[in-house]
């Protein structure tokens, strides 16, 4: 469920995770809780998740693990940056290229 609300509502499935981490880490397998926080920061487009990643997995253990956070990371400031430096050019794109509506005569029967 958290991980079908993290693919529209990324942050408010980040937060439950938080506020919620002893009860659900308690429902997940030891390579389920390691992967599951990394998988579902990774969408985010916030570039304030990477730290956010970073202080949840202080705990993690060296190897894999850190690797993942790591590549989480590093797709996070991605799409932040996209996001920052590519969207305003496609926002005006789209705005200058919608199509001019013309209002529809009413009719009447």
């Amino acid at each position: 469920m958290i991980s079908s609300v993290g693919a529209s509502h990324q942050r408010m499935a980040w937060d439950f995770l938080v506020a919620n981490r002893t009860a659900i880490e308690a429902m997940l397998d030891p390579l389920q809780r390691l992967e599951f926080p990394t998988n579902l920061a990774a969408s985010s487009g916030d570039p304030a998740m990477v730290d956010e990643l970073g202080r949840y997995a202080q705990n993690f253990p060296e190897g894999s693990a850190r690797d993942a956070v790591a590549a989480a990371q590093a797709q996070i400031r991605i799409r932040a940056e996209t996001i920052r430096e590519r969207m305003p050019a496609v926002e005006a794109w789209i705005a200058a290229h919608q199509p001019q509506r013309t209002p529809r005569p009413i009719q009447r029967h």
